[in-house]
């Protein structure tokens, strides 16, 4: 049992050694205030801030696992990476307004 409590605490260790704490503490607290709006916002629905927390979740480990990958090689894939970014699955422009209906930004318009 000793060793797998260490073996853990080694994983954690190592996992905790390269963060940028002040970075993560600042991203953690406008994490907290964007829930806290959304909670307010939406009709204090624990289900909408569940969902935007599991968000956030999945965003902080895509962000931590692009942490471990070195430099360099990052580097060699940008060129690859920004076509897709450029035409990837938003690549039409989109207006908020839809065709024959009013804007409250335009309430005139049709």
């Amino acid at each position: 049992m000793t060793t797998f409590v260490r073996w853990l605490l080694d994983l954690l260790l190592r996992f905790t050694r390269t963060l940028d704490w002040p970075l993560l503490l600042a991203l953690l607290a406008l994490m907290g205030v964007g829930l806290a709006v959304l909670y307010s916002a939406g009709n204090e629905s624990p289900r909408l801030v569940m969902a935007q927390g599991a968000r956030y979740g999945v965003g902080l480990g895509a962000m931590w696992l692009l942490s471990r990958v070195p430099t360099a090689q990052l580097r060699s894939v940008t060129p690859l990476a920004l076509p897709c970014a450029a035409h990837g699955p938003n690549r039409r422009k989109r207006s908020g307004m839809q065709r024959g209906k009013s804007s409250m930004f335009a309430p005139g318009m049709k």
